[in-house]
């Protein structure tokens, strides 16, 4: 045997598992009502972004009586945003399908997001210097 193999066998070559950073939240969703009564643009800019018409919300939509008062929510995690309904009443639909209350969805831009009979697109948003 080689002396270069015992060494090898002695002290091996450790093995180094590269972490990846955990993602910075930077806003980069608008949600925008397309039959709303109210001209309706809303930055998501938090992690946890609720929607509804309580006073507590982050994105309050007073407009529509039949919107819940916690409708759903947006949440941001690991650099993908998702949706979800918190049992409203009426319910949350995504691109046209029923989301059961609880369960998180996948969002992105390009979807449509109706709460009750009131629908939203979702659309990107840049800030000043971002690349699209």
């Amino acid at each position: 045997m080689s002396s270069f193999k015992l060494i090898e066998l002695l002290f091996p070559t450790p093995v180094v598992e590269t972490v990846k950073p955990p993602a910075v939240f930077k806003p980069s969703l608008l949600i925008c009502g397309v039959n709303t009564s109210d001209c309706v643009q809303l930055l998501i800019n938090a992690e946890t972004f609720v929607l509804g018409k309580d006073e507590d919300c982050n994105g309050r939509l007073d407009f529509n009586t039949e919107i819940s008062r916690h409708h759903c929510e947006i949440i941001w995690r690991d650099g993908l945003y998702y949706v979800k309904d918190r049992g409203s009443t009426n319910h949350t639909y995504l691109n046209d399908i029923m989301l059961a209350p609880g369960t998180e969805y996948p969002l992105e831009a390009g979807d449509r997001l109706q709460l009750s009979t009131s629908v939203f697109t979702v659309e990107e948003f840049h800030q000043r210097g971002d690349q699209a």
